[in-house]
């Protein structure tokens, strides 16, 4: 199970594994995906170069054509960072400003291109996450176009979702922690009887 990071993070490992271990069994049965955005990857072989996206007007664009825009313009612009930062719960302070100046100098250096940070995008990589899984998240939560998107990174006949009323946090409803239930419920029997 993961939380929004951790949800990618988890993600990540089991691309990974998939990627490594072609023809081994995954070491999870199934995975619960909360607040996600898009994985990253653990190597410049593979993923899609979102320096570009990161960096731009929308940090958090899911659009395809955004992500295959190429163009080396590579400029900090801090304040769609700071729009985000707001929105995860922390201050965007001069120390931390030139830190991240440090780090866009570091990767978009000629040299440099295997540091740059890759994604999973479902529209752009053809594996899916090979395991059942369950994804919550809510319709307010900055980072819902990741979550749909991230959704679509994992097998169909396997994955099943829920959106709840609320952000980025867990569903506070009766109603939609009754209909989570019910989804990781659906979730551990797919990977169980393959259903």
């Amino acid at each position: 199970m993961g939380i929004c990071e951790g949800a990618s993070l988890c993600a990540t490992v089991i691309l990974k594994h998939q990627e490594e271990n072609l023809a081994s069994p995954s070491p999870f049965k199934f995975a619960i995906f909360i607040n996600s955005w898009l994985p990253f990857s653990w190597t410049p072989e593979l993923g899609h170069d979102v320096t570009n996206v990161l960096l731009g007007d929308n940090p958090l664009d899911t659009n395809v054509e955004v992500w295959q825009n190429t163009s080396p313009s590579c400029e900090l612009k801090l304040e769609p960072l700071k729009m985000v930062a707001k929105h995860a719960l922390f201050d965007i302070n001069p120390e931390v400003e030139l830190k991240w100046r440090a780090t866009i100098d570091t990767v978009v250096g000629k040299d440099n291109d295997y540091l740059r940070p890759r994604c999973f995008h479902p529209d752009l990589y053809d594996d899916r996450l090979e395991l059942a899984t369950a994804h919550l998240w809510g319709k307010r939560d900055i980072f819902d176009p990741h979550s749909r998107k991230f959704f679509h990174l994992c097998d169909p006949e396997l994955a099943t979702s829920h959106q709840h009323d609320g952000g980025h946090d867990f569903p506070q409803s009766w109603d939609d922690n009754e209909r989570f239930s019910e989804i990781i419920q659906k979730t551990v029997l797919k990977s169980q009887f393959a259903m």
